[in-house]
């Protein structure tokens, strides 16, 4: 924890990197320039005080005398700032929330306080609290991810589709759009939505789409994604899109093309010419890039 002298010498403005020496210090340290960065912004409401004393100076009162506060309006607005400070501070300690997330066409791997392995993919985001980790581990995901569980207690990834509950296994969870999906490649899940409970063992899965439900048989030791690579069985044409975009951080565009039309192939993470080829062959469409490098795939009429 950050001792007198050091909190002195923040408020003072003197405090640098090379004063911080732990790293419980250092996490302290950068939560405190955090704060400071969100103060920049703040700006405390008009308020006339000489005027206010004004007033209540020129009331009777009963018994002895008025003294006048100078510099009130300084104090007021130091106990202000310290008063935020310290309770942006407190907030800042106490919060327990993690959130993990990925831009387009990145990926990340981390690792839960029990040592679960989770592989996050481009355009997602993950979040848990660590405080109660050991009691209730469950973890909230938008986007695509693939978990290898420690065993231990109930594991649960909450979305907004359904709950994937475990006990340790591995198995990837993807939630885009109107697209749930769940594969297990490891152990047991149950896949519980609004609508019924699905028990999943090794290399089965189930896809919920615009509400259709289908079961599927993934093969491998994990999803094509951990390897760079987008795989897809018949899954309309606007779904692929969007991961391409999302794999690459490039815009697409359309121009009478079917997108409800199911697509089966894969396209590779490290190849733009050639994921655009592979995924545009099959439909016959054309290809082009606009000045502002946007792509425009349109249906090729010779």
């Amino acid at each position: 924890m950050l001792n007198e002298e050091l909190i002195k010498k923040w408020l003072d403005g003197t405090i640098s990197p090379d004063d911080i020496k732990s790293p419980e210090q250092k996490a302290e340290y950068e939560a405190l320039l955090r704060l400071d960065e969100s103060l920049q912004t703040y700006k405390a409401p008009d308020f006339n005080i000489e005027e206010a004393l004004r007033e209540v100076n020129s009331k009777k009162t009963p018994k002895g005398r008025v003294v006048r506060m100078t510099g009130l309006g300084n104090l007021l607005k130091v106990a202000a700032v310290v008063l935020l400070v310290l309770l942006g501070y407190f907030i800042l300690q106490n919060s327990n929330e993690q959130i993990i997330s990925t831009q387009l066409a990145q990926k990340t791997t981390i690792n839960l306080p029990d040592q679960t392995e989770v592989q996050i993919n481009a355009a997602s985001s993950l979040a848990y609290n660590k405080r109660d980790w050991q009691e209730n581990r469950l973890v909230s995901l938008e986007g695509e991810a693939f978990f290898k569980v420690t065993k231990g207690s109930k594991f649960d990834v909450e979305t907004d589709r359904g709950t994937v509950t475990v006990l340790g296994t591995q198995f990837n969870v993807k939630v885009r759009n109107t697209l749930f999906e769940v594969n297990c490649f490891e152990g047991k899940v149950a896949v519980i939505t609004k609508d019924d409970t699905v028990n999943l063992t090794i290399n089965q899965g189930i896809r919920i789409l615009d509400d259709q439900v289908t079961r599927l048989n993934p093969n491998g030791s994990a999803p094509s994604w951990i390897f760079n690579e987008s795989s897809f069985e018949s899954i309309p044409f606007g779904e692929v899109i969007s991961e391409l975009e999302r794999q690459f951080a490039i815009k697409v565009e359309t121009k009478d093309v079917n997108l409800t039309k199911n697509f089966t192939g894969s396209f590779p993470h490290d190849d733009l010419k050639t994921a655009l080829k592979s995924i545009a062959l099959p439909f016959n469409l054309k290809i082009e890039q606009t000045a502002n490098n946007n792509i425009v795939l349109s249906a090729d009429k010779k």
